[in-house]
């Protein structure tokens, strides 16, 4: 015996209600008489309230009682036999974004939300389920263990948006949920008989076409105006041919910037360059419809320009050695202060305590000076493009705070103290004994270090990001706001995670608003860019049995016996009723 609602014996507080109704209550029959004087007069004053009298078992108690009982069994869902074995169904389905590719008008989604709903029709009234999304981290969407009959709903609204991905962390989950007596299935739309436990049934119903995609598209300013450079790719029978378009898209009006036609080969990227004018909003460039339409725009905002303010506090003749004053007018958005406290980056041959320093100082009892060759840090971005070829290097001979990312021998050069958020990048640099600043090496390391200044300054780290990274949002120095909102295409709010950097999840594809107390600090453009999902070519329509003993597909030829019970109750229920309106009525109202 079990119950699929177990809540509703609450409704069995009614017995003793009933009970207590017929303890409590008094009714006098009606007698006539000739008058009131032939009675005496204690028999003549009326009893104050209801007391409690002897218990009669009538049939009108008795019919109650049992109408009670029924009633907190119905409520309850009572069942017996094959039933009281509660159906567990566990259920995973893909989350990657090839189960969007539409065929038909309908989506494969579309399709495992109608073979699902088929499925949880079949199952007894008490059946539990549980739902799985695939994932580098599996997602439970419903249950473990939830009454089958919420699964329809809660997959109504259900997007798959993901990467290419493994499923088979969610399998394993499922596996455990499922224990030794549930039933599993995997919806796909592919088979992936090599990945796929041997308990799973499996349901493929995807439909191979041919589709094109963008792989990758990015903005470039120039002095004229700007440069769109995109990979596009296409997967089919042969080549395809579809239009690629450029849009500016502002709040007032959509401006098409560029059209053409163009002709993708199989499986084999092709690079496209195009010059646009100078614009400062978003550009979205768009491939024709075809059967995934995730993977044909791309929405790319303007990179900011995020100035980077530099005072240099040192000595006229170092300054001068080190041309600083022309290579930091050469750099892009990095523009020179006199105020060292109103600096983001302070270059000195001391420590400052600001919060980025690059100091330069080979002050030291010995020197010595260098030809190379150098070991420098690659896996340091700091690094990346320095080569130090032809350069002549003096330093003192002294140690240096820090980690170390360019040595000569076990001398060295250039450490790195610090994090992001607080740089301090050490020089140990004689600039009037050494060709270092006429080295191309010496611009190269500003621009590094100029970068990494821009990337830790207050607001959106990068605009543009794709499925699956991150959306990240630096706050000012000081300052908390871990309430920021991060609203979806769908008008979705998300937390942030962090305090001076707040991160999100990239999860759907679209335009991102970032809001505080109902106003906009930024947005965000999320694209879609995987080769192999959007190679739909090996989708298939499919099935596959589970090798256990009681296959899930024998589950719809059980003897549903909560059904049959509930309506049993029911029946039951109203003819005892009707038998105690009949009862009463007999009796002129008396129990």
């Amino acid at each position: 015996m079990s119950f699929a609602t177990p809540l509703g014996l609450i409704a069995l507080v009614g017995i003793p209600a009933v009970v207590a109704l017929h303890l409590f209550r008094r009714r006098f029959e009606q007698r006539r008489v000739g008058g009131l004087f032939l009675f005496a007069p204690d028999q003549l004053r009326a009893t104050a309230g209801r007391k409690r009298t002897r218990l009669l078992r009538s049939a009108s108690l008795l019919c109650e009682v049992a109408a009670a009982l029924l009633l907190a069994l119905w409520l309850g869902g009572l069942a017996f036999g094959v039933s009281s074995r509660a159906v567990h169904v566990v259920l995973v389905l893909d989350d990657s974004v090839s189960m969007s590719a539409v065929d038909e008008g309908r989506s494969v989604a579309d399709r495992v939300r109608d073979e699902i709903g088929a499925l949880i029709d079949d199952l007894p009234s008490d059946a539990f389920a549980t739902v799985i999304l695939t994932g580098a981290r599996p997602e439970i969407l419903v249950g473990p263990r939830e009454l089958a009959s919420t699964v329809p709903g809660a997959i109504a609204d259900w997007r798959p948006w993901r990467a290419g991905h493994d499923p088979g962390s969610a399998l394993d989950l499922g596996v455990e949920l499922a224990g030794s007596s549930g039933q599993m299935w995997f919806f796909s739309d592919r088979v992936q008989d090599a990945v796929v436990p041997a308990a799973y049934e499996v349901r493929a119903l995807g439909v191979p076409g041919d589709n094109a995609a963008i792989l990758a598209a990015r903005r470039h300013r120039t002095k004229e105006g700007e440069q769109l450079f995109a990979d596009l790719s296409a997967f089919g029978v042969g080549a395809i041919t579809t239009s690629l378009s450029v849009h500016a898209v502002g709040d007032a009006e959509v401006k098409t910037l560029a059209t053409r036609e163009i002709t993708l080969a199989d499986g084999k990227p092709q690079h496209v360059a195009i010059d646009l004018p100078k614009t400062t909003a978003p550009i979205s460039v768009q491939l024709g419809d075809d059967a995934l339409a995730v993977d044909n725009e791309f929405l790319l905002f303007p990179q900011p320009e995020r100035p980077v303010a530099v005072a240099v506090t040192l000595g006229e003749r170092a300054k001068a050695a080190l041309e600083l004053s022309r290579v930091l007018r050469a750099l892009p958005n990095v523009y020179e202060v006199e105020d060292a406290e109103a600096a983001h980056l302070v270059i000195g041959d001391d420590s400052t305590g600001s919060r980025h320093e690059l100091r330069i100082d080979a002050t030291a009892e010995e020197s010595d000076t260098w030809l190379g060759p150098y070991l420098i840090e690659r896996r340091d971005p700091l690094c990346d493009g320095l080569t130090l070829d032809g350069v002549v290097w003096s330093s003192g001979r002294r140690e240096m705070r820090g980690f170390p990312v360019v040595l000569a021998g076990e001398q060295p050069l250039v450490t790195r103290d610090g994090q992001a958020e607080r740089l301090r990048l050490e020089l140990n640099l004689d600039p009037l004994r050494s060709n270092f600043a006429t080295s191309p090496d010496w611009p190269i390391l500003l621009t590094n270090v100029c970068d990494h200044v821009r990337s830790v300054l207050p607001g959106a780290v990068e605009p543009n990001v794709l499925v699956g990274g991150l959306l990240r949002w630096r706050n000012e120095r000081g300052t908390d706001r871990s309430d920021l909102q991060l609203v979806d295409p769908f008008g979705h709010e998300r937390p942030g995670r962090g305090l001076d950097l707040v991160t999100w999840r990239a999860r759907y594809p679209g335009e991102h608003r970032l809001v505080l107390d109902g106003k906009e600090h930024a947005r965000f453009s999320v694209n879609f860019a995987d080769a192999h999902e959007s190679d739909l070519r090996d989708a298939e329509t499919r099935g596959r049995e589970a090798e256990i003993v009681d296959r899930p597909e024998r589950i719809a030829e059980r003897v549903d016996t909560g059904r049959n019970e509930g309506r049993l109750l029911g029946l039951l229920l109203l003819v005892v009723v009707a038998l105690d309106w009949f009862v009463l009525r007999r009796a002129g109202g008396r129990p």
